[in-house]
């Protein structure tokens, strides 16, 4: 559990900023909690997200357990203390700041992506890290139902199903997804027994599957946070450079990293070029990072489950996009 220190601040209009709002070339996510908002720059999983408190009583739980209780402390003294507009306190990197920055790469992935990425797959690993994270904070979807909906879909399909499991990383999340509903209800499924951990975990949610007699119902994944695809080019360059560079972390590809720092390269340029200074900045950070001896171990990102299906395939990577680089 590493920490650091982070500057709390007035802002106005009664709102409290901790940290420093990331600007992210390559696309920002936002996590709504009660009473704040938490602003993730997806690129720089190494960097800590800022935090906009609107109402700060409301958002101290939250932020003792994203943050620490340093930090929650140090919200309420900016907040409340005569005299005390500004400080700088010590933050926490813990479990619930782990799970809610693999959340945000999911939700970044499905918003950003000209890969091909299974949206099956997207939708069945937010919700499970939603499930995680509900025992901790308010979490901003319904995750439950969703899930025993998906859960319950696959069981109807048993093709889909077995795509599902035709892979390590989809096949531990399904388990991973069927402990979050059931919990102790499973009683430790070996991983050849995966529809059998489902039936557990639906039962364990009040939902019986349906026979396989009749006629057979296609899944149909629960809809989630949909975004569009960005219309500046130094925008999307910066996200298709990260997107190859995460792939490169899955299969230790060089032509991937090469293309990355290609494309960053190219944003870079791109942003300087439109009068962006701030988003070239960050973006020549981001190269940088990627050049240096230690990448990727100086880049904490977490690939999602559909990019490592995607990326194991061992067919070329397919794109929806026209946007290319020298």
């Amino acid at each position: 559990m590493g920490t650091e220190r982070s500057p709390i601040r007035h802002v106005g209009l009664g709102t409290v900023l901790i940290g420093h709002e990331p600007v992210a070339p390559a696309g920002a996510v936002a996590i709504n909690l009660p009473g704040a908002v938490l602003d993730f720059d997806p690129a720089r999983p190494d960097l800590m997200p800022s935090c906009l408190a609107g109402d700060v009583e409301l958002a101290v739980p939250g932020v003792e357990q994203i943050f620490g209780r340093a930090s929650a402390k140090g919200l309420l003294d900016v907040a409340f203390e005569q005299g005390c507009k500004s400080g700088v306190y010590q933050v926490r990197e813990g479990e619930v700041l782990g799970l809610l920055r693999g959340l945000v790469e999911i939700r970044w992935c499905r918003d950003n992506s000209d890969l091909l990425l299974d949206s099956l797959l997207l939708d069945l690993e937010e919700l499970t890290l939603l499930g995680r994270l509900a025992d901790r904070i308010e979490v901003d979807r319904e995750w439950r139902e969703p899930l025993l909906a998906l859960l319950g879909c696959l069981t109807q399909s048993p093709e889909t199903l077995s795509r599902v499991q035709g892979h390590p990383a989809s096949r531990n999340l399904l388990l991973d997804a069927a402990d979050v509903l059931a919990g102790t209800a499973i009683p430790d499924p070996e991983p050849v027994r995966r529809p059998e951990a489902l039936q557990y975990a639906l039962a364990a949610g009040g939902i019986e599957p349906e026979e396989e007699e009749g006629e057979e119902i296609e899944p149909r994944p629960p809809a989630g946070p949909s975004g569009v695809p960005a219309v500046n080019d130094a925008r999307h360059l910066t996200a298709q450079g990260v997107f190859d560079l995460r792939l490169y972390v899955v299969t230790g590809d060089r032509g991937l990293l090469e293309t990355g720092r290609s494309a960053l390269e190219t944003a870079t340029g791109t942003w300087q070029a439109s009068g962006a200074r701030a988003e070239a900045a960050a973006a020549r950070k981001l190269l940088d990072l990627a050049r240096d001896p230690d990448f990727p171990a100086n880049w904490p990102v977490r690939p999602s489950v559909a990019e490592q299906v995607h990326a194991r395939t061992g067919t070329e990577p397919g794109r929806r996009s026209s946007v290319r680089w020298p």
